[in-house]
């Protein structure tokens, strides 16, 4: 409101007369005061006329109320579906988290844009109403945007090349310029595992669109990740030595040999992007389907964490002394009652810094033990997919008849892998919890200088997380066993994504995709299966596998300090002939 000649200005609010208090009032009893929280300041100048209390009927109040809640379920419904990995990822760091009002909570990041997100929270909730102001409102503190400073170094090598390669939409050659765009034109829908693997009946001929003008002989630019060799002087064997190196590769190209390069590949990233969401599809669908007989166990290597002190010299901050210890983070959900999924967190930590199939039963047998107690019978694994850790021969032997052996409780096991690149969960976040709580007290001019008081500051200040001891021999009773072990290599490891085994059929079965609609013989997604001679049970007791050990110290590699999921070119390829684990074409000589 506009007043004339000025009228309150250089005046003290006293002087005013009752009319001018009442336009003043006015004036200043609007939206700006309480939007900035100034009534509180304001009331010591002038009084606030009292809003009038009207009494509601009840058909007003409940009306308001079916709306408050109604608010309330949407927010849950939006925070819930911001929280899916497949719309946003969890940070594994120990300094990845955020505090707000006493409540700390491991960052988020969003893997797209709101306005996407929320068309495809429109989508799949299509009977819920609610604007772009409020999704954008209900969305948390603990999820974050993107920043160049917390960039993805992590990154899937087959996202990271098809984004590159479509600098085509620079050269004013293609319609779309990410890689969701190129996904929405090509399938009928973007969040659909059957589009996004081409065996739909209406959209697996769809073809990407191009402007109509253009010249194919012109030369562009782009850049793509590869594995080049390197060769090297080695000073120990005085020979050369080649090796595999991954490098971000700048070339000049013309436009139609471009062209061809991209719908090469296209079929093969499309076909990624459909295993990446069918995987995260069915381990939901498993979570809300599961019985009380029955047990996710989501686990995951965190990397070795160092043993500090408050103060420390000059030559062991930076030599070679500083000690690891092995962090092994595991969640595992279970059906407490008929309709309630439990959660349970559990960090299992070990002076050996073996991460093999040998340590990985070490570390998950006490666990699986404490739930077949319980009247667990059917077992699920969950985990990233590396060849040297979770999905090998070795692995796949014990799976078939070692587990039975040593529980023979159990009717049936299955292991899931997630997509190479793509195996970031829960257990990261229970990693980061346990390392940044280390570092806060060694901050806080505590020592944490040995095996034995990591364990006692974890257990006495990670109050939601179970934690383990595992000792050396452990580890080394596991691996000798699955040393002794049939082992029988499979042509394709790479590709499978699931394997399942049933007590006292000495077969494994061995899947592309992950398949609980099925039992042993899957008609989905079966590319093979490996038969196994049977065994007797172990001969080797609780008490034998748990007697204190003191093994020497194992010789550190770089693959037992970072546990991420790698491809097959991330593999060098004598060791992957060596473990029998080269890719070849399905089906193989052992399929049905």
């Amino acid at each position: 409101m506009k007043l004339k000649n000025n009228l309150f200005l250089g005046r003290p609010y006293k002087s005013l007369s009752p009319k001018e208090k009442k336009v003043f009032r006015k004036i200043m009893d609007g939206k700006i005061i309480k939007k900035y929280k100034l009534q509180r300041t304001c009331s010591k100048v002038f009084r606030y006329t009292k809003t009038r209390v009207v009494e509601y009927s009840h058909r007003n109040v409940d009306v308001k109320y079916q709306k408050n809640r109604r608010a309330s379920e949407n927010r849950n419904k939006i925070v819930a579906f911001l929280q899916e990995d497949v719309n946003s990822r969890i940070c594994p760091g120990k300094k990845d988290y955020v505090t707000k009002n006493k409540f700390t909570y491991q960052k988020r990041y969003l893997t797209n844009t709101l306005k996407n997100l929320f068309k495809e929270f429109c989508k799949k909730y299509a009977d819920v109403k609610v604007s772009y102001t409020f999704f954008c409102k209900c969305k948390p503190f603990w999820i974050k945007f993107m920043k160049v400073a917390n960039r993805d170094t992590c990154k899937c090598m087959t996202h990271s090349n098809m984004e590159l390669i479509l600098s085509l939409w620079q050269s004013k050659v293609l319609h779309c310029k990410t890689t969701e765009a190129i996904i929405e034109s090509m399938t009928c829908e973007t969040r659909n595992d059957l589009c996004l693997l081409r065996k739909c009946s209406v959209c697996a001929l769809y073809k990407p669109k191009y402007i109509e003008q253009y010249d194919p002989g012109n030369v562009v630019s782009y850049s793509q990740w590869k594995n080049i060799k390197q060769t090297y002087f080695s000073k120990r064997s005085q020979n050369n030595v080649t090796s595999l190196k991954i490098a971000k590769i700048s070339k000049e190209i013309e436009i139609s040999d471009l062209l061809t390069k991209f719908e090469d590949r296209l079929p093969l990233f499309l076909a990624h992007e459909g295993r990446i969401f069918h995987q995260y599809k069915a381990i939901k669908t498993l979570k809300q389907n599961m019985t009380n007989e029955e047990i996710l166990i989501h686990c995951d290597f965190s990397e070795n964490y160092n043993l500090k002190y408050a103060e420390e010299v000059q030559s062991y901050h930076f030599g070679g002394s500083r000690q690891q210890i092995t962090l092994h983070t595991v969640v595992i959900y279970s059906r407490a009652h008929e309709n309630d999924l439990k959660v349970d967190s559990f960090c299992t930590l070990s002076e050996s810094l073996e991460h093999g199939p040998g340590a990985i039963w070490a570390h998950l047998f006490p666990l699986i033990k404490l739930y077949i107690d319980n009247g667990v019978k059917l077992l699920h694994f969950l985990s990233d997919s590396p060849s040297t850790q979770y999905r090998n021969k070795k692995m796949f032997a014990f799976i078939t008849n070692g587990i039975y052996s040593y529980f023979p409780e159990l009717q049936s096991v299955t292991w899931n892998y997630h997509e190479a690149g793509h195996g970031k969960g829960a257990p990261d976040g229970n990693g980061g919890v346990c390392k940044r709580t280390a570092d806060r007290i060694v901050a806080q001019g505590s020592d944490v200088s040995s095996f034995s008081q990591l364990v006692e500051i974890l257990k006495a200040n990670c109050s939601g997380i179970s934690f383990l001891e595992i000792h050396a021999c452990e580890t080394e009773k596991f691996s000798d066993a699955i040393n002794k072990a049939e082992v029988l290599p499979f042509k394709g490891t790479l590709k499978v994504r699931q394997v399942r085994s049933l007590r006292d059929h000495n077969t494994l079965s061995l899947r592309e995709l992950s398949c609980f609609d099925c039992g042993e013989r899957c008609l989905h997604y079966t590319i093979g299966t490996l038969s196994y001679n049977s065994v007797t049970k172990s001969s080797a007791s609780d008490e034998e596998l748990y007697i204190f050990y003191k093994g020497n110290k194992a010789k550190l590699h770089y693959y037992n300090v970072y546990s991420k999921s790698s491809s097959d070119d991330d593999i060098p390829l004598s060791e992957r002939k060596k473990n029998g684990q080269l890719a070849a074409e399905f089906p193989s000589s052992r399929s049905i």
